[in-house]
């Protein structure tokens, strides 16, 4: 299984869409495990701690065979679909 990690802030503006597109992934990829954590709660800080997190909006996917991606800010639906098949294959 995939998993994202998607770090996100509810006054950052440039999180606003990404932010609809991971929920969207959330309901329809079965294939891929997404959490979604707001930085401003103790547990988006401890997350976003432990990936180091830099900028908003951040995602982290890991594959299972252990390849990990980064993809920041601006992001379409296609860019992060992309990314899952890059490293899942």
């Amino acid at each position: 299984m995939v998993t994202m990690d998607y770090f996100t802030a509810k006054w950052c503006g440039s999180c606003k869409a990404t932010t609809a597109i991971c929920r969207k992934l959330q309901t329809e990829r079965t294939d891929v495990t997404v959490t979604i954590y707001d930085i401003d709660t103790p547990d988006g800080r401890v997350a976003a701690s432990k990936y180091n997190v830099m900028s908003l909006p951040s995602i982290f996917i890991s594959s299972p065979r252990g390849r990990k991606g980064f993809i920041g800010s601006h992001v379409s639906e296609a860019d992060i679909n992309r990314a899952i098949v890059e490293l899942t294959y």
